[in-house]
């Protein structure tokens, strides 16, 4: 094999390697924009226990307290989340409110919700939990619109916004 060719052989190799599929150093795919790939991120965060811990950037904010400020978890205090695909009565919804921040609610019989919150790390390109707001039941109704969400996605109505029954 001459000289020209085995240089042609190295080069293609290397362009083939270059245009396989797009992933992060944790095996994630890249989105259509180059970012670590979301429902990939999520996935992942439910199903890997070291992943999942890795991806909380402790303490992360909870809900307000009775005097006013967050309150803050840390990991000691951190119950590790677990999938719930599959169980009867428990409903998700995915709410992007921006490129970088993904918001994520868990109903659980239509009467108890868990509020995440997901933001984009643009530096290291990564998902991160940044906001559990733990299981609540403030007043918030969940109605399943099967005409417009799928069997995994609900509809969130708040109170104020439902009509009264008079």
């Amino acid at each position: 094999m001459n000289r020209a060719n085995l240089l042609l052989l190295v080069l293609s190799s290397l362009f083939l390697f270059s245009c396989g599929p797009k992933q992060t150093e944790e095996g994630l795919p890249l989105d259509e924009y180059g970012r670590e790939d979301f429902l990939s991120f999520h996935h992942k965060f439910f199903h890997e226990i070291d992943f999942q811990l890795a991806r909380i950037d402790f303490p992360i904010t909870g809900p307000k307290m009775a005097n006013g400020l967050p309150k803050f978890i840390e990991e000691k205090d951190w119950t590790l989340l677990r999938p719930i695909d599959g169980q009867e009565g428990v409903e998700r919804q995915f709410a992007p409110r921006a490129d970088d921040l993904m918001e994520e609610y868990i109903i659980a019989q239509k009467a108890f919700v868990i509020k995440l919150r997901y933001q984009h790390n643009e530096v290291q390109n990564k998902w991160y939990l940044t906001y559990y707001s733990g299981i609540t039941g403030d007043n918030i109704r969940a109605t399943v619109d099967s005409s417009k969400l799928d069997s995994n996605r609900v509809l969130l109505v708040h109170p104020d916004s439902m009509p009264t029954d008079k």
